[in-house]
């Protein structure tokens, strides 16, 4: 009987849990799914930035070790060993190589745009979370903003990552032909990847 009655509890316990779990994700959808699906094709770049970022301390972390490891063992006259030094100073120029190669900037430089980007997408979900409804000049007045975000994450890697100082033109005319002349409220609903136009 008490296994019964725990079973229950539990049971009971699992689906408060689940209609909490399903209120709380309903509560922080926000009132333009669209703009949703923008901000995480954003959030998806800040994190491969940070990954990038962990990649290239990982082959820094490599290179200095290499490096403590053969002047280590410039004191040893084995023929095994200087065979060893050999192989691993090929592999840290390898790896040098790699870095700059693949990576145009440090991984300082990609845990800066990540923060900086980071900042800003939190912002502007702020700002977005307190609208419920949305009528035709606030939605208006958010795809600007939008736009004005991308332009910004845009010139933040231009500048920080690809060491170029132009700046990406606003598209709001792309940003709004993507609805038609009344907005997704009205059954008009965008074509996918708008945030790479943009930033054309």
């Amino acid at each position: 009987m008490p296994n019964k009655n725990c079973f229950t509890i539990l049971v009971i316990a699992s689906l408060v849990f689940i209609y909490l779990f399903t209120a709380a994700s309903t509560a922080r959808a926000s009132a333009d799914p669209y703009l949703d699906g923008q901000m995480k094709i954003i959030e998806s770049k800040i994190d491969n930035f940070e990954r990038t970022s962990l990649k290239i301390q990982c082959l820094t972390y490599a290179v200095a070790a290499i490096g403590i490891i053969v002047a280590a063992s410039q004191a040893f006259n084995n023929g095994w060993i200087k065979l060893g030094v050999v192989v691993l100073g090929v592999a840290s120029a390898l790896i040098v190589a790699f870095t700059h190669i693949f990576f145009p900037a440090d991984d300082r430089a990609y845990q800066k745009v990540a923060r900086q980007e980071r900042s800003k997408l939190q912002a502007f979900s702020i700002e977005l979370e307190q609208y419920r409804t949305l009528d035709e000049a606030t939605r208006k007045g958010l795809y600007e903003k939008f736009a004005k975000v991308i332009q910004d994450v845009a010139q933040l890697e231009d500048t920080a990552i690809y060491k170029t100082a132009s700046a990406p033109k606003l598209r709001l005319d792309v940003l709004f032909a993507h609805y038609g002349p009344r907005g997704p409220a009205h059954g008009f609903y965008p074509r996918p990847r708008l945030g790479a136009e943009i930033a054309g």
